[in-house]
């Protein structure tokens, strides 16, 4: 939610100072792009490997890699808008790809049984909720900290994501019967 006003922000705030049609074009066109991409990479990768720990660890670690990007520019604020596009399309790419990654935790995971419909859809929208809920305090927050200091922010708390990873049981299979 943040990376929208970091990019139109100007530099003397810490932001890229990027005008609005450019700003669109990266996180419209670019990014799309990039998190069908991501995404697609992701379904390739899962599908080549049994979801295990070292899969979902790695899923989890390409995803929250995604947020290294907003921290580097923001640092080194490039100037050269080829540099800022690559950058938000990996960020996407990656992200697409972690995206995937909770997909699939949540089916493989999450669903199985009797009422798995109901299971995804609750799970989808807890998964909605952990998103939203964010957003809503980030401005404050990226006002308060500065954005470089924010991004520092974000990378810190990722931190649960790799503990949940690595602690978060996982079922062996599925059952032919459920």
């Amino acid at each position: 939610k943040i990376a929208p006003l970091f990019f139109k922000a100007s530099r003397i705030e810490g932001g890229l100072g990027i005008d609005k049609a450019d700003a669109s074009f990266i996180f419209d066109i670019v990014g799309l792009v990039a998190i069908v991409i991501g995404s697609l990479a992701a379904s390739y990768f899962a599908a080549s490997k049994s979801f295990n720990r070292k899969t979902l660890m790695t899923l989890c670690a390409v995803m929250n890699l995604s947020y290294l990007v907003y921290t580097y520019l923001a640092i080194a604020q490039p100037v050269d808008e080829l540099s800022i596009i690559v950058m938000v399309a990996f960020q996407h790419l990656c992200y697409g790809f972690g995206l995937m990654a909770l997909i699939f935790f949540i089916l493989q995971e999450l669903t199985p049984g009797k009422y798995q419909l109901a299971n995804f859809s609750f799970a989808m929208a807890i998964m909605y909720l952990a998103y939203l809920l964010p957003g809503m305090v980030s401005g404050f927050f990226s006002d308060y900290m500065g954005y470089y200091e924010f991004f520092v922010w974000i990378i810190i708390c990722t931190i649960p994501a790799y503990i949940m990873s690595a602690l978060v049981p996982l079922n062996s299979a599925p059952s032919e019967t459920e």
